[in-house]
């Protein structure tokens, strides 16, 4: 059986190629220096 493939692999490139144009876009690592990961900066609930 057969398959087209085509589908499947813009299924996967695109988001691939976006996000890392929006990365560089960014200047996020390893294309910059700021990172993508954040903390929690506000206030602790106790």
């Amino acid at each position: 059986m057969k398959t087209k493939r085509y589908p499947l692999l813009l299924c996967f490139f695109i988001p691939v190629i976006v996000t890392t144009g929006y990365f560089i876009f960014r200047h996020f690592a390893p294309f910059g220096s700021s990172s993508i990961l954040t903390g929690r900066y506000g206030p602790t609930i106790r």
